[in-house]
Formats: C-alpha cells, sequence, structure tokens
C-alpha cells in the first residue's frame, strides 16, 4: 500500500507540475508564456521607447498622441521557447504606422528590436481610375 501511495503522490505532483504550462506548444513541447502583466509591460515599453526616440523619427504630434493611455497597440507575439521569440507591436496614428519588432527573451530588458515607421494610407489617398 505504501508504494502504491507515492507513486500516486508522485504522479499527482507531476501532473501539479505540468499544469503550470500554457496552451501554447512548440513542435509538440508546452512552454511558458506571457502573463497579461508582462505583456502589458512589453506594450508599455515599446510606448516609452517612441516616446523617447529621436524627434525625427517620432514627431511631437504623434508623441502627444502615444501618451494618451486611451490608445492601444495590437501585437502579435510567436513563441520560440519560455517567454522567448518574437513579438510584432504596431501603433496606429492618424499620419503614421509606428512598427516595434522584438526578437528574443521578452520579459529581459534588452531584446534585440528594430523600428519601423510608415506612412498611413487612407482611402481619400488612393486615386480611382475607371476604365
Amino acid at each position: 500500500m505504501r508504494r502504491y501511495g507515492w507513486l500516486w503522490l508522485t504522479g499527482l505532483l507531476l501532473l501539479l507540475g505540468s499544469g503550470c504550462r500554457t496552451g501554447v506548444t512548440i513542435y509538440g513541447d508546452p512552454c511558458y508564456e506571457l502573463t497579461d502583466t508582462e505583456v502589458q509591460e512589453l506594450l508599455e515599453r515599446t510606448r516609452q521607447s517612441l516616446l523617447h526616440a529621436n524627434r525625427s523619427v517620432v514627431q511631437p504630434k504623434d508623441a502627444a498622441a502615444l501618451r494618451n493611455p486611451e490608445l492601444s497597440p495590437t501585437y502579435l507575439i510567436r513563441y520560440t521557447g519560455d517567454k522567448f521569440g518574437e513579438a510584432k507591436v504596431v501603433w496606429t496614428l492618424p499620419e503614421k504606422i509606428y512598427t516595434i519588432y522584438f526578437e528574443g527573451e521578452l520579459t529581459g530588458d534588452q531584446p534585440r528590436s528594430r523600428l519601423t515607421v510608415e506612412p498611413r494610407i487612407t482611402d481619400d489617398d488612393i486615386i480611382f481610375f475607371n476604365r
């Protein structure tokens, strides 16, 4: 009886330990994804990096729009390991689209990142030709 009790306890501990993993799998292996708090910290880090960017990159009126707490970006995270992978964070403003790409440990202080700035094209900017 004692032998089976330890076996049952060991199995229960293994089950509970694997239950801490999230539903994300990489090549069939489960991995830890960012918590909601860590995602919010990543998004706030992108906001702060844009606000502290050179004025030639982020215009003052765009910086003022980024300070608005109601403005939230869209993001996509692709995991390649435990809290490790690639993230794409897109801030869409009236005239420009700022995209920051992160790669590496997403909770670390210095994941590799790069910024792209594109003009925002609206229907008013497109010239339609009739044939």
